[in-house]
């Protein structure tokens, strides 16, 4: 994952050298190029049948990862907004490393975490959506009180529940919400798309749609440098080429640092929403590829 966001930085750094970007602008390209979206990732997986293989194991990996260094992120371009070095926001960098790499420690070890009610939850099923919302809503609450993102308090509560006993008890009873709400993110995707302004700045947001692409051929040669095989590293490749959900996120942080106008945060946006939208593609061909594979 740090290769990869590196890689990204890196190709934005050459490119900003040559346009003449300033170094806050860098670094939100290539951390937005460098994110791929667990919500899109996830339904292409479950589609091909792939979610509980190896190849799925990898990729949800590699997504996890992603999303837990969006606050790191967060903080990178807080810093290079400013200008100059901030001691105090270096610090909060670290901070936040160590906490997120904590939280991986704790949620990594064989035993699950032990939370109250999964037996109550068992008994009465139909109380188990309702207990999954509350968990969703006021977990992103309190991100949104400490001044993270709301969506990234959820995403950190859903991955502890993930890693504890209350797993099972929430996870079918919540499976129709979360198809509801995927609709509903799909259907935003749809609304984000500005054909008028594509129009107006085809070559920008040909370029973007371009490094996104090749974005796939890098990922795939980092996981072959990582050891994975051939079938693995293109499968899951392909899965993470879209540009990710929490890109709108930094995004939106760039234009209140000034780091972007509201137009160029409109292509972002844009390219973004555009790049979800052909995750169809992709789709058609993974399947095409498992198939000659099989």
């Amino acid at each position: 994952m740090a290769l990869q966001i590196g890689g990204a930085v890196g190709a934005m750094w050459l490119v900003g050298e040559v346009i003449g970007w300033p170094l806050a602008a860098v670094l939100l390209l290539g951390f937005v190029i460098a994110l791929s979206s667990t919500a899109v990732a996830i339904k292409i997986l479950e589609d091909i049948g792939e979610l509980r293989t190896r190849t799925g194991r990898i990729t949800v990996s590699v997504l996890i990862a992603q999303d837990l260094a969006v606050v790191p992120m967060i903080l990178v371009l807080d810093v290079a907004a400013v200008g100059a070095f901030d001691a105090g926001a270096v610090l909060r960098i670290v901070l936040s490393v160590g906490l997120l790499v904590a939280l991986i420690l704790f949620l990594s070890r064989r035993q699950r975490v032990s939370l109250p009610i999964p037996e109550y939850l068992a008994a009465h099923p139909d109380i188990a959506p309702l207990a999954g919302l509350v968990v969703c809503l006021g977990a992103a609450t309190i991100a949104g009180l400490v001044g993270l993102s709301p969506a990234y308090g959820a995403f950190l509560a859903g991955l502890t529940i993930g890693n504890s006993n209350l797993r099972g008890a929430l996870l079918e009873p919540t499976l129709p919400i979360l198809r509801i709400l995927l609709m509903v993110f799909f259907l935003s995707v749809g609304l984000l798309i500005d054909i008028d302004l594509v129009w107006e700045n085809i070559e920008l947001v040909a370029f973007l749609l371009l490094v996104t692409l090749l974005k796939t051929v890098v990922n795939v040669a980092i996981l072959r440098l990582l050891g994975l095989g051939w079938g693995i590293a293109l499968l899951s490749g392909l899965v993470l080429a879209q540009v990710g959900e929490f890109s709108f996120l930094l995004g939106g942080l760039a234009v209140q640092r000034e780091v972007l106008s509201v137009d160029e945060f409109r292509i972002i946006v844009t390219v973004a929403a555009l790049s979800l939208a052909v995750s169809a593609a992709w789709l058609a061909a993974v399947r095409r590829l498992t198939r000659v594979a099989g």
